[in-house]
């Protein structure tokens, strides 16, 4: 007999539901805690020149070093931020792929079990992908 596989609607239904409450999570949970990447860097350089305006030395030299050492202060952390921002990005659609990846494979061992009882080699075995 032929396999045939055919994914009833309520099954699609709840795939793509959780498929939509994790990329929903990821926004909320994740992304959004970098949406002010720029702002923080800004911030931290204002608070780095005032600190290192605070310290005692030559005033009128020392500002001009001051600005300059605050301003890259706040690029290193600006570019570090928008590395970590791009990794956990990747991660979550890494993670999304995954997730979809396990729920197609357990569907395939579910409706292969019906034609074959090596159904779980057949879906998760190393030469299928």
């Amino acid at each position: 007999m032929e396999p045939q596989i055919y994914m009833w609607r309520g099954t699609r239904q709840a795939i793509i539901q959780r498929h939509d409450f994790y990329v929903e999570q990821v926004k909320k949970r994740v992304i959004s805690h970098f949406s002010d990447v720029e702002v923080e860097a800004e911030r931290f350089a204002d608070t780095e020149y005032d600190r290192l305006c605070s310290l005692p030395g030559d005033e009128d030299s020392d500002l001009s070093i001051a600005a300059e050492i605050a301003e890259e202060h706040g690029q290193q952390l600006y570019l570090l931020l928008y590395d970590l921002r791009r990794q956990m990005l990747l991660g979550a659609l890494a993670g999304c792929f995954h997730q979809r990846d396990v729920e197609l494979r357990d569907f395939l061992e579910a409706e292969f079990l019906q034609y074959s009882n090596e159904a779980r080699e057949i879906v998760w075995g190393p030469a299928n992908f």
